[in-house]
């Protein structure tokens, strides 16, 4: 029994040397030949076409070639020719001077990080975070000789003011503060952004005109412990003290407040004293308490803080009402210049409309 391959009209003895056929080369391009519908070629044939392929791929490595403009020539002097032409050198300059230029901007950017590695090592050996001492200025390097100086100082150089002056209970404790803000956290005063350095949240606030601090009632809380609005209420009592002394104190006030409220009647008015301190009066004379009077003020003594408010006064500064009437002059200048520019837009929007007419319709017509 015989092996066959219809495509080479070859014969083998066994399926194995058939099988084997069908993997070589000579099997696939006689394939290829069937399918262009050519005649199929011999072995000896199909090798001779090998060796003379070899060899003209051998030839073909062997001509030379121009690295610089990807080309092979067929020749010596042809490849010397072309290597004398005009074409080849600009070529040639080009390429070299693109390395160049490379080479160039990797050296440059190396040294900008070598650079730039420098000055990140600076600036951690150097900068301790230390908070900013009372003295000095939050918004330059001046430094003054006392927190009066320093704050007059920031208030005539930067504009910066203290929010509700007149209640303020500790004008060292807030200046400090208010240093270790941007000296440790490098926290702008107005925004809350962070920076990277002192220098940075400096040119920052002057450069944004931040040089304010941010007293509203979202970040009120962050400034109570340097306030004291007691002098604000009407029961304020000026002997009495701000914070419990110890818890003796505490225990003390509870055991008051549970024997709960006395009657006085050394006057013969029957005032209710409450455990608050306030005082009731007796509904018979409650047209007397009606009464609008003026409140009893107290001599304030000359101090840091009042002399604080003076150098405001002395700048022009009058409180939280100099500043409504500036927001309410910008929105005022907003307002008027909006309005021109709406005059001025529907102004050009009717001259353009005027001019799409180019001709003219008589409106009296004659029958």
């Amino acid at each position: 029994m015989s092996f066959t391959c219809i495509a080479c009209r070859v014969a083998f003895q066994t399926a194995d040397q058939q099988r084997a056929h069908y993997r070589t080369d000579f099997h696939r391009y006689n394939l290829k030949r069937k399918v262009a519908e050519l005649p199929p070629v011999s072995a000896e044939t199909f090798q001779q076409k090998v060796l003379s392929q070899r060899g003209n791929a051998s030839e073909e490595n062997s001509k030379p070639f121009c690295e610089v403009c990807k080309k092979r020539f067929s020749s010596e002097n042809v490849y010397a020719d072309h290597l004398k032409s005009k074409k080849h050198k600009e070529t040639e300059s080009r390429l070299a001077k693109k390395a160049q230029d490379k080479q160039t901007v990797d050296k440059a950017e190396k040294m900008a990080v070598e650079e730039e590695v420098d000055d990140d090592e600076e600036v951690i050996e150097g900068d301790e975070n230390e908070a900013l001492e009372i003295t000095q200025c939050l918004f330059c390097e001046h430094e003054s000789k006392d927190v009066e100086e320093n704050v007059k100082h920031m208030a005539r150089s930067h504009s910066f003011f203290i929010p509700e002056v007149e209640f303020l209970a500790g004008l060292k404790g807030l200046i400090g503060y208010l240093g270790a803000k941007v000296g440790m956290g490098h926290v702008c005063v107005w925004c809350n952004r962070p920076f990277s350095c002192v220098e940075a949240v400096r040119h920052h606030m002057v450069d944004k005109g931040h040089t304010f601090m941010l007293y509203n009632d979202t970040c009120r809380g962050e400034y109570a412990d340097f306030y004291d609005f007691r002098s604000s209420y009407p029961d304020y009592d000026p002997q009495a003290p701000r914070k419990k002394d110890s818890v003796q104190d505490e225990e003390q006030d509870s055991e008051d407040e549970v024997e709960g409220p006395s009657l006085v009647s050394e006057d013969g008015l029957g005032e209710l004293v409450l455990p608050s301190g306030a005082r009731a009066g007796h509904r018979s004379l409650w047209r007397y308490y009606r009464q609008s009077l003026p409140p009893e003020r107290q001599a304030v003594q000359r101090s840091r803080l009042s002399r604080v408010i003076a150098q405001y006064q002395s700048i022009g500064w009058s409180g939280a009402v100099a500043l409504q009437r500036v927001a309410k002059e910008k929105q005022r200048m907003e307002r008027a210049a909006y309005t021109r520019h709406e005059s001025h837009h529907h102004e050009r929007l009717g001259v353009k409309a005027n001019k799409l007419q180019t001709y003219y319709r008589r409106r009296d017509f004659v029958w």
